[in-house]
């Protein structure tokens, strides 16, 4: 029996001498991480992540998702009411923040009408706004996702989403005829529908590499019914994404936790197998796919893959005009430059193509801001992309399979981007915060010996490597 002598905390609570207090937050790892946060925030980011998912209303105007009106409570909150000085310990990301922001004004600057006699355009000034708030909302993700409890609820919250994207989007096809890439859905494009599932069908993978039977039969039927979605859209682009994402995704967790990843495997060969059943059994949804398909045979007389070859000869045209500072932020469809037509789109004029998207998201941003707002931005993704990686990696380790969906879900977004113009959208920084929360979250688990950080006076922390855990982490 122990007869320690009993003392009193501060908070008039019995503690015995000798005995050190139990810390809640070492019990997750997270050492200094955010504790929980107020309901009412927490209730607002899950139906941000909701709705960043399911674009079905917009804001007129200012181009924004109905999720702007729920994010700006969370700003409020982030910057001004919290007690933590959690600023502090995400200066690197705020430093890289202010950096992409800074080179957009810079082009703002450089490109302005007191240079020139041109007539100034309001979607300049609406552009940096934009750009200001999607910059907030990578830093409140990265903020409040910086919490083991939400992190691990996210791919039920995302993955559940997604598939009722897939199922309006099936119905779209089963009830209206909307099969194929010629057709015109409804809720949202085409292109949108692709980047969507693209990014978060990732988050649905983590499912089968957790325990629960029930849990991994509804996944499996998730993605099928995103896999039906995907080749009734017809995009090409989540086709490859999604695939590449998948083995990104089960590389790292063979280098993380090389027998637990095998449980992959199997589920998706069921999702496999049925797709292949739906194919042979359906022929208007065969002929979508095949009809796509053949089109990887010759490129040149597609008119879609012509077409962004067209815009990005038009992006890069647009950046040698002006390499440091580009045309200014929102002046992509306003400066002309002539444009070499190829064979399939002879007698089309120059002009038909000037208010076509850019599809190609660094090529636009490129031609826009110019060096000097896009070398900060591709710092951004670089330090992402690394470090998303090797946190993923060490998180995955201590029993967190969330870490690979969050970084599968990065990877098949950026991928993505390079044939679809998707900066700009609240939905790619909310993952950036993501995958910033991921990197956080890894480099304060020092104490189970699973990552060391070497912490840069000018950016976020590098994930380094060091032993192997020897206990999974725990946690509420």
């Amino acid at each position: 029996m122990n007869h320690l002598p009993i003392t009193r905390d501060r908070r008039g609570q019995g503690v015995r001498l000798g005995v050190r207090p139990a810390n809640p937050a070492s019990r997750t790892g997270a050492g200094s991480l955010p504790r929980e946060h107020p309901k009412r925030i927490l209730q607002l980011f899950w139906l941000c992540a909701v709705f960043v998912v399911l674009p079905l209303l917009n804001i007129p105007f200012i181009g924004l998702s109905i999720t702007a009106p729920l994010i700006l409570p969370m700003i409020y909150y982030a910057f001004f009411q919290t007690k933590t000085p959690w600023l502090q310990r995400y200066h690197g990301w705020l430093l890289i923040a202010a950096a992409i922001w800074a080179g957009m004004i810079v082009s703002f600057v450089a490109n302005g009408p007191w240079f020139d006699a041109r007539e100034f355009l309001p979607g300049e000034v609406v552009s940096l706004v934009r750009y200001l708030f999607w910059l907030a909302v990578f830093l409140v993700t990265a903020y409040i996702a910086s919490n083991f409890r939400i992190q691990r609820r996210l791919p039920f919250l995302l993955g559940t989403a997604v598939v009722v994207l897939a199922g309006l989007r099936c119905a779209e096809g089963i009830l209206l005829g909307k099969i194929g890439a010629e057709t015109e859905p409804i809720v949202t494009t085409q292109n949108s529908y692709g980047i969507l599932f693209s990014t978060f069908t990732p988050f649905l993978f983590p499912v089968f590499l957790e325990r629960g039977l029930m849990r991994k039969l509804a996944c499996v039927g998730g993605l099928f019914v995103i896999f039906l979605a995907c080749a009734m859209n017809g995009s090409r682009g989540s086709w490859i994404c999604i695939a590449l994402a998948l083995a990104i995704f089960f590389l790292l967790g063979l280098m993380s936790r090389p027998t637990v990843s095998l449980r992959l495997v199997l589920p998706m060969g069921l999702v496999v197998v049925a797709s292949a059943g739906i194919l042979a059994g359906s022929a208007r949804v065969r002929e979508a796919v095949f009809s796509r398909v053949s089109t990887f045979d010759n490129l040149e007389k597609d008119k879609s893959y012509m077409a962004r070859q067209v815009m990005n000869q038009r992006s890069l045209k647009l950046f040698a005009l002006s390499p440091w500072f580009g045309t200014g932020p929102g002046r992509y469809h306003d400066v002309y430059v002539p444009l070499e037509m190829p064979p399939v789109f002879r007698g089309r004029a120059e002009s038909d193509f000037m208010r076509k998207s850019a599809h190609n998201s660094y090529l636009n941003y490129l031609a826009e801001g110019g060096l000097v707002a896009t070398l900060p931005l591709a710092a951004f993704i670089v330090v992402l992309a690394i470090g998303g990686a090797l946190a993923a990696m060490a998180l995955n380790r201590q029993g967190e399979p969330w870490a690979l969906g969050v970084y599968g879900s990065l990877i098949a977004m950026s991928v993505h981007f390079w044939v679809l113009a998707g900066l700009t959208g609240t939905h790619a920084w909310f993952v950036y915060g993501l995958v910033a929360a991921t990197i956080h979250l890894a480099s304060h688990r020092t104490g189970q010996g699973s990552v060391s950080v070497a912490r840069s006076p000018v950016g976020p922390p590098s994930l380094v490597f060091a032993t192997r855990p020897k206990v999974a982490a725990s946690g509420p």
